[in-house]
C-alpha cells in the first residue's frame, strides 16, 4: 500500500498478485488489489475482480467497502448502496464505512439521504479524529466542489494515510485542473524529486 501511495500502481498490482499466488483465500488481498486497479484507471479490470469477490467473500468488511465504491463509480448503484449500508450498520464507527455509503446514495440519486450521511460524519469529526479517506469523494459526487475541497484540506492538514492515494482517484476526476488540487498532486512528485536528489548526493 506504500506503493500505492506512491502512484507505483504497476509495482503494488504485481507484489499482490505474487502475494495472492501464496495466499489465494485472502479477501483483504483479492479487494485491495481491485482497489489499485480502480486507482491505476484499469476500470474493468477493477469490476471483474470485484465482482468474484463479492461472490466468493461477500460479507467480509473490505469487499463491502472495496466493492461499493468500485461498483457505484462504475454506475451499479443499487448493490453498492446495499454493500456500503450493510457495512455501515454492522460497524457504525468504521468512518470509512459511511463515507463510502454516503458516496453510493450521492450515486443512486439519493442526495438527502447521502447529506444526512454526511453531517454525522461531520460532527464525530468534531468529537474525535475522522478517518476522511473517502469523504471528498462523495462530497464531489453530490456536486460541492469546495466542501471536497475542504475535506482533503482537512486530510493534508492531519497527515492521513489515504491522502496520496485519493488524489490518485478516478472519482476526484472533477477536480482536474483546480489550481488547488494540482498543488496538492505536485506534492508526491516534489517529494520524490527531492529523495532522489538525496541519494545522487550521497553517491
Amino acid at each position: 500500500m506504500f506503493a500505492v501511495s506512491r502512484h507505483r500502481f504497476a509495482e503494488a498490482i504485481e507484489m499482490l498478485r505474487a502475494a495472492i499466488r501464496i495466499d489465494p483465500f485472502s479477501p483483504w488481498l483479492h479487494n485491495r488489489l481491485a482497489w489499485t486497479l480502480h486507482l491505476d484507471g484499469q476500470a474493468s479490470a477493477s469490476m471483474e475482480l470485484i465482482r468474484k469477490t463479492i461472490a466468493q467473500f461477500p460479507d467480509r468488511e473490505s469487499t463491502c467497502l472495496y466493492g461499493s465504491v468500485i461498483l457505484a463509480y462504475n454506475g451499479e448503484t443499487k448493490q453498492a448502496t446495499e454493500l456500503a449500508q450493510s457495512l455501515a450498520q454492522r460497524s457504525p464507527h468504521f468512518d470509512l464505512a459511511g463515507a463510502a455509503h454516503a458516496y453510493a446514495l450521492a450515486c443512486a440519486g439519493s442526495a438527502d439521504e447521502a447529506r444526512v450521511v454526511l453531517e454525522r460524519l461531520q460532527w464525530l469529526g468534531r468529537e474525535r479524529y475522522l478517518v476522511r479517506g473517502f469523504t471528498s469523494a462523495a462530497y464531489l459526487a453530490l456536486g460541492d466542489h469546495e466542501a471536497a475541497m475542504a475535506e482533503l484540506y482537512a486530510m493534508d492538514e492531519a497527515c492521513c494515510p489515504w491522502f496520496f492515494q485519493m488524489l490518485a482517484d478516478p472519482r476526484l476526476k472533477p477536480l482536474h485542473g483546480n489550481p488547488e488540487f494540482e498543488r496538492m498532486r505536485a506534492i508526491l512528485p516534489a517529494m520524490e524529486a527531492e529523495v532522489e536528489q538525496d541519494l545522487e548526493m550521497e553517491d
